[in-house]
């Protein structure tokens, strides 16, 4: 029997088997690069943040771009702006 091999216990009776000795992550996998990662404390947003910036981020598109936007985009931008604050961040 090999080196760190060991008996196992068999499924059946006057079976004999063996069990290969476990190897460690970096034994199986040679080429994985490991990381060490620390655990950081995310920030707390406002409520309403992504809210915001999309509502800035289309003010921007429109004051930009209004004279290229169709009728399509003009009409998406109208129907947001009517809707409630909630129903704006779904």
């Amino acid at each position: 029997m090999p080196a760190g091999w060991r008996r196992a216990r068999s499924p059946r009776p006057g079976l004999l088997t063996f069990k290969a000795p476990s190897r460690t992550k970096e034994e199986r996998h040679p080429n994985l690069v490991t990381w060490k990662v620390r655990a950081v404390k995310l920030p707390i947003l406002p409520p309403y943040y992504y809210l915001d910036h999309f509502a800035e981020m289309l003010g921007f598109v429109q004051r930009t771009y209004g004279s290229i936007l169709t009728e399509e985009h003009h009409a998406f931008i109208a129907r947001f702006d009517g809707l409630s604050r909630d129903a704006r961040c779904l």
